[in-house]
């Protein structure tokens, strides 16, 4: 199962784990500077 998580422009997580990318990017775009990574 692949995880998802917003990180911001240092790396630092700020939500998540989502489960599926769609959502992980839905409320990364509403954060500047904010990427969608894999779970590690």
């Amino acid at each position: 199962m692949q995880e998802w998580i917003v990180v911001d422009q240092f790396g630092n997580q700020i939500a998540g784990p989502f489960f599926d990318k769609q959502s992980a990017e839905f409320f990364a775009k509403n954060i500047p500077n904010a990427s969608v990574e894999r779970k590690k």
